[in-house]
């Protein structure tokens, strides 16, 4: 058993990296990433769900320590939000030449 990809007229070879890769015990298997790229390296769904939640959570963290550090420098007020002129006036072009400067 042999993993490949084909594009066009090119066949790669991918057996280790993409499609075939050895399990634990040494066998062939088929399987869409090799163990040591996949968290967990084992198939798990309820420790592989932990992990994606895990990742979820520090991207939460991101979002918020982006929005502090805009809501305190300006660049929200500034740079994101349309200005009084458009809100008022309910101008669609100004709108979007403001997100284009």
């Amino acid at each position: 058993m042999t993993g490949f990809v084909k594009i066009g007229s090119a066949t790669l070879n991918t057996t280790g990296v993409l499609g075939v890769s050895a399990n634990p015990n040494g066998a062939i298997v088929e399987r869409g990433f090799p163990r040591y790229v996949t968290l967990p390296a084992y198939r798990d769904l309820s420790l592989g769900r932990r992990w994606h939640f895990f990742f979820a959570w520090l991207f939460v963290a991101n979002l918020v320590v982006y929005y502090i550090g805009g809501l305190a420098s300006g660049h929200l007020r500034r740079d994101l939000l349309p200005t009084a002129r458009i809100a008022a006036e309910g101008d669609s072009k100004g709108f979007r030449r403001s997100f284009a400067a």
